[in-house]
């Protein structure tokens, strides 16, 4: 077989613009993948308030959403009957939670609008509690359950509950505490405010 060299020198542009073309689909389909995961950057520390607050950061799987076709209703989709069309399973990604608000040494008024605030939804549910400043002891429960994507509470200080799910409180007496927000998964740690001093 008879190759002619000039041939194959003109093939080699047309080579090299196929492969540059599969890279290019290749990052638009990684672009698109995380944008449909709601992958973002997160952002550098340095770009927070500054506070003397703790973040959490830790890890949540992102997954789609499946539906399995049961073998008695027709598929829809193209799906053969009882074939998962769930979406694939999209890799971890790194969830890091900064507390905005209470700054350390905010003096809050009981009766007041006192705003509890955080830089991200944890992807979990989380509770927030009274510290007593001195003692390191939970005072109670302020919210039982935070929201996925909850960022903030406003809490008017008049009270807790002594139980994260219970019905008995107690009112908050006027003195220096923290505020920790408890994340319930994720691998994320507690959060915890610098002294918060409430008063009447």
């Amino acid at each position: 077989m008879n190759r002619n060299p000039i041939i194959a020198i003109q093939q080699r542009p047309k080579i090299a613009l196929a492969a540059i073309i599969v890279l290019v689909i290749a990052v638009i389909a990684l672009i698109v993948a995380l944008a449909r995961t709601g992958a973002h950057p997160v952002a550098p520390s340095s770009a927070l308030p500054n506070t003397t607050s703790t973040s959490a950061t830790g890890t949540a799987a992102t997954t789609g959403t499946a539906a399995t076709t049961p073998s008695s209703a027709p598929a829809s989709g193209g799906a053969r009957s009882g074939q998962s069309t769930a979406a694939p399973a999209s890799p971890s990604r790194t969830i890091t939670v900064h507390l905005l608000s209470p700054a350390s040494g905010a003096v809050w008024t009981i009766g007041g609008q006192n705003i509890i605030a955080w830089t991200a939804g944890a992807g979990v549910t989380g509770e927030i509690e009274l510290i007593n400043a001195t003692t390191k002891t939970v005072t109670g429960v302020i919210l039982s359950q935070t929201g996925m994507n909850q960022t903030s509470y406003t809490w008017d200080a008049r009270s807790v509950s002594l139980l994260r799910y219970g019905g008995q409180f107690k009112d908050v007496v006027p003195g220096v505490y923290l505020i920790r927000i408890h994340f319930d998964g994720n691998n994320l740690g507690d959060i915890t405010s610098g002294p918060v001093y409430i008063t009447q």
